[in-house]
């Protein structure tokens, strides 16, 4: 039997310090295994409303009102792990949210983060591929600050047999995508949330995008034609709010045909082995052996874990665990089966990472 060792990290709880101004760089992009846990206000009602310019703001989101268990969770993973890594070897870092299909592929450098592209389920057919941007697209230009400016066109294209997406008939079919679009931080200030307040900036994303199918068969001579209903052409923008201490934002609200339609917040943040800028707190579990075969105990000294939820997820954001901890103050779980990998368990609020080897 291979022997398996389970190392944990430490979940690390973000310290509270409040900056004059806030000036992001490459240090900030969220290191491989961070894991954002975000509340999920969907549309508040009433609108959210905010100050969307100049400095000494105070953005408040402590009143809105967050959907029980429907947070948004957003992971930053190891490209070799995640779909279609492969095409993207100068890749340092990817990320999605857990719902997503697609995985976004970043780098960077003293300049700025750059998207190189995406994979995954991109055509939504059940299929894993990776598409590269025509150019990488600057998305944060170094030092990130107020009044910073960052245009990010992309182009993207994808050409797949009929067959692929359940059209015999279609010899050929191209998928492009052209998205013009800026990033600008307009105003600074505070932001609050229920797990305390930042320094932070606020940046509003316009974008501009025109999606284009074109289909090539018999039925159009064997020459590219544009399908039927195409062009589509789409405009919003977001508002993103980002802390002193990370490119990941720690709020958003998203307008579609000026209304709001998704608003979401910093709830806490899960950091890797060895990252420890954010508080030294220490924890209430304990988990051990450490090492492990695969028999693990988990523990709390303060109070009873009884009726607390158990969840195991893989690096992707797929959930491959539940159980209830109902044993008063310890839960004994077996991980023998898992294959090696990192993992993280979630324990009532608290995360840590596991790594079986």
């Amino acid at each position: 039997m291979t022997s398996k060792t389970i190392l944990l990290a430490l979940l690390l709880i973000p310290v509270m310090r409040l900056n004059a101004q806030v000036s992001l760089n490459r240090s900030n992009v969220p290191k491989p295994g961070t894991i954002f846990y975000m509340y999920d206000a969907n549309t508040p009602s009433p609108a959210f409303n905010f100050n969307k310019s100049g400095t000494g703001n105070t953005w408040d989101f402590t009143g809105v009102y967050a959907f029980p268990g429907a947070d948004d969770t957003i992971f930053w993973t190891f490209p070799n792990q995640s779909p279609g890594g492969s095409a993207f070897p100068t890749a340092e870092v990817a990320s999605h949210e857990g719902t997503d299909k697609t995985v976004s592929f970043i780098n960077s450098d003293q300049n700025g983060a750059y998207l190189l592209g995406i994979g995954g389920d991109v055509l939504g057919n059940g299929n894993t591929m990776a598409v590269s941007f025509d150019a990488p697209a600057k998305a944060f230009e170094f030092p990130y600050k107020l009044n910073s400016l960052v245009n990010k066109p992309v182009t993207m294209n994808i050409v797949v047999p009929g067959s692929a997406i359940g059209q015999s008939s279609i010899d050929s079919v191209w998928f492009k995508k052209t998205e013009a679009g800026s990033k600008q931080v307009i105003a600074e200030g505070t932001l609050k949330v229920p797990a305390g307040s930042f320094s932070s900036l606020l940046e509003i994303v316009r974008k501009y995008s025109i999606d284009s199918t074109f289909i090539k068969s018999a039925s159009t001579g064997g020459k590219w034609s544009l399908a039927p209903g195409f062009p589509k052409i789409n405009q919003d923008s977001t508002y993103y709010w980002y802390s002193d201490k990370s490119l990941q934002h720690y709020a958003h609200v998203i307008y579609k045909g000026g209304q709001v339609t998704d608003v979401h917040y910093f709830k806490s943040v899960s950091l890797p082995s060895g990252i420890n800028e954010i508080n030294n707190a220490a924890s209430d579990y304990t988990i051990y052996p450490n090492p492990t075969s695969g028999i693990l105990t988990i523990s709390n000294d303060y109070y009873s874990i009884e009726k607390n939820e158990l969840f195991v997820y893989n690096t992707i954001g797929e959930q491959i665990y539940k159980d209830i901890m109902n044993t008063g103050n310890s839960k004994v779980i077996d991980l023998s089966a898992f294959p090696k990998g990192i993992y993280f368990l979630r324990m009532h609020s608290e995360t840590r990472k596991v790594v079986i080897e």
